[in-house]
């Protein structure tokens, strides 16, 4: 157990200092709380070879029931969506002063508060992700986080439709009634995209929910069962099958 356990934390941590600096004081606090699992490990070890097989059984059980590994991937998953949403000063530089129209200029800052609140959201979900946390909070967060997202991405497809816009209708001086008509419709087309991301984010949270109601009855189910069991065991009638 200890030596898989090493290895969870070596890939862990591994994948938070990837992130730069969204994951390095992260994989300081994980190495500080797989050092703590370890000694648990240690202990249930050391506890065996000297013939204490009751102090060995509890402390393999206490290992045993640490989730580390689940909870510090969940918290990866979260900084990660921090540093992907985040957007570098370079890129907000390069992204304001490109060249484009009023509308796109416009939208420039948009498009980036739309990626820094997606990142808020993302951290704030990571900082929640502790031991013991109440899980309907961090569905809470979870949820705020992937409908951030959606408005970054949807901020990200109108900039492109504004872009592609520009680039066809370069020259102001060309203009014509039917040019005219098709460019009022750009700003519905703005509102279809959202639409469609929020959409899209509301379906996404829905699965997300129904595979949390799958793994909870599975678990329930798992217990009922094993109880029954136990139960069949006890009944001096009744032969296991």
């Amino acid at each position: 157990m200890l030596r898989r356990r090493e290895g969870e934390l070596t890939g862990l941590v591994r994948d938070l200092e990837d992130l730069g600096d969204f994951g390095k004081s992260d994989a300081r606090r994980a190495q500080e709380d797989y050092g703590r699992l370890f000694q648990t490990c240690r202990e249930a070890i050391a506890a065996y070879r000297r013939g204490d097989t009751e102090t060995a059984r509890r402390r393999r059980q206490e290992a045993e029931q640490t989730k580390l590994d689940r909870l510090w991937r969940r918290r990866y998953d979260a900084r990660s969506g921090q540093a992907q949403s985040w957007p570098p000063e370079p890129w907000v530089f390069e992204l304001e002063t490109q060249k484009g129209d009023a509308r796109t200029k416009a939208h420039a800052p948009q498009w980036v508060a739309a990626r820094r609140q997606a990142s808020l959201a993302w951290a704030q979900l990571a900082e929640a992700i502790v031991p013991g946390a109440d899980e309907d909070r961090l569905v809470g967060l979870e949820d705020k986080a992937y409908a951030s997202d959606a408005e970054a991405r949807a901020a990200a497809a109108i900039w492109t439709l504004y872009v592609e816009v520009y680039y066809r209708t370069a020259n102001s001086k060309v203009q014509s009634p039917e040019l005219t008509a098709k460019l009022q419709t750009v700003d519905r087309w703005r509102e279809s995209i959202q639409a469609i991301r929020r959409d899209r984010a509301e379906v996404e949270r829905r699965q997300r929910e129904w595979d949390r109601t799958r793994e909870r009855l599975n678990r329930e189910i798992a217990e009922a069962y094993e109880q029954a069991w136990k139960d069949a065991a006890r009944r001096p009638d009744r032969t296991k099958k």
